[in-house]
């Protein structure tokens, strides 16, 4: 956070391109990246797993650790188109 602030004092261009690249990275990691890996562990994973208790918090976890990231990515492109249109 401290590294953020004093890129964004001193030079305000190059914010602007790290936190564009950032930004798009982030969003193409968790919203395609972890989406294909979620399902590869439901093809792949979970049907190995014989404990029904370890089988369900599993899926609750990533499920909701995937949700998380898609409200994110959201907030993340709320806030860029907010921006294009200023």
């Amino acid at each position: 956070r401290l590294a953020k602030q004093m890129v964004y004092e001193h030079n305000k261009l190059t914010y602007s391109i790290l936190n564009f690249i950032f930004s798009w990275l982030f969003l193409i990691v968790r919203c395609i990246f972890m989406t294909y890996y979620y399902f590869l562990m439901l093809n792949n994973f979970i049907p190995h797993i014989e404990d029904s208790n370890t089988k369900y918090i599993i899926l609750l976890s990533t499920s909701v650790g995937l949700l998380g990231g898609y409200i994110w990515s959201g907030l993340i492109i709320r806030n860029k188109l907010k921006r294009l249109k200023n």
